[in-house]
């Protein structure tokens, strides 16, 4: 079973669907109250069900959705936001920010240089992550394995963001007690909070 099948196995299930890292997590608030982001553009990639897009568009941003499980997103939030359903790397256009929520833990650590080079490449003001650093238990309650393949602490993050050509500043950092937090500015930062 490939990658975009697992996921599609997972998101098919009600119990993957549950929780989501960007609204009943928070991620949401803490990226609206750290970047000054209204009248902007944002791609939320790796959406899941796509329940930040309300909650982005209530603060005036023009939101575009993203996941590479076509069965992922609400079927009401599909049709009400643009939905691009690709890999990360075959995202095409410019935003002003770029975000996800718990959803680069989910990439092989061999990968993750290529995917975050394309993440800043297709963000005008800068990237917003939330990254989970602990192991997952969904994987094996779904009958797919781990899912979480890049578990690693803020350091490395940082490290690794700090590789990538065009990163200007990272704004903010910290990590809780399971999640690293970044955000880094392309170009100078309009607000620091």
């Amino acid at each position: 079973m490939g990658e975009k099948e697992r996921y599609e196995k997972v998101w098919g299930m009600p119990i993957y669907r549950r929780y989501s890292p960007a609204v009943e997590g928070g991620g949401v608030s803490r990226f609206l109250s750290r970047c000054e982001a209204e009248d902007q553009t944002v791609i939320d990639v790796g959406c899941g069900t796509g329940l930040s897009g309300p909650m982005l568009r209530a603060r005036g941003l023009d939101v575009t959705l993203n996941d590479f499980a076509s069965n992922s997103i609400e079927p009401a939030l599909r049709k009400e936001f643009p939905f691009l359903c690709c890999d990360i790397l075959d995202i095409q256009g410019t935003w002003d920010w770029v975000c996800s929520w718990d959803v680069l833990e989910h990439i092989p650590p061999s990968e993750v240089p290529a995917v975050l080079a394309h993440m800043i490449s297709i963000a005008r003001e800068g990237l917003y992550l939330e990254i989970s650093s602990v192991g997952d238990n969904m994987g094996k309650v779904c009958n797919v394995g781990s899912l979480h393949l890049t578990v690693r602490p803020l350091e490395w993050w940082s490290a690794e963001i700090w590789r990538i050509p065009g990163v200007d500043t990272v704004i903010s950092y910290d990590a809780g007690p399971s999640s690293v937090h970044l955000q880094i500015a392309k170009s100078k930062p309009k607000v620091l909070r």
